[in-house]
């Protein structure tokens, strides 16, 4: 495996192989544009490498305030961001960053091909269009995910 960069810093993961099995992307892909400009990206590589690459975008969205507090609390104080912050002062610059993010974000559409929603850390799972074996793992994966904090 061999890790490549594309779209504004977004990871991408391939299979050093002329026959790839799945790739895993690592960003927030956070409008249409980018999410558009990935899928064209994987349709070059399955045409260059005769690949079937299927492109399932995971969006997970939380709009439970208690949610969000309790993963900010039990898991961001703890990120090395902020290993020598004053705890209230991490937690205002998290929640600057949520609403930073909130103001730029676009979800994803019916019409960018799959995905699957996570809304609420799992209290309820949305699939569209999710075909094939690995794509239907994912899925099932992601409904038996608890990621309560």
């Amino acid at each position: 495996w061999y890790q490549r960069r594309v779209h504004g810093g977004t990871g991408v993961l391939e299979r050093a192989s002329t026959h790839p099995k799945i790739a895993l992307l690592d960003g927030t892909n956070s409008n249409r544009t980018r999410r558009a400009n990935i899928i064209q990206h994987f349709a070059q590589i399955n045409e260059k490498h005769h690949t079937k690459f299927k492109v399932i975008w995971i969006e997970s969205i939380c709009n439970d305030e208690e949610l969000i507090e309790k993963n900010i609390i039990s898991v961001k104080l703890k990120n090395p961001d902020y290993r020598n912050v004053d705890p209230h002062e991490a937690i205002a610059d998290f929640r600057a960053r949520i609403e930073k993010y909130r103001s730029q974000y676009e979800m994803v559409q019916d019409d960018e091909g799959s995905y699957v929603k996570l809304i609420d850390t799992g209290s309820k799972v949305v699939g569209h269009r999710v075909q094939g074996y690995v794509p239907g793992r994912i899925l099932y994966f992601l409904m038996h995910l608890n990621v309560q904090p």
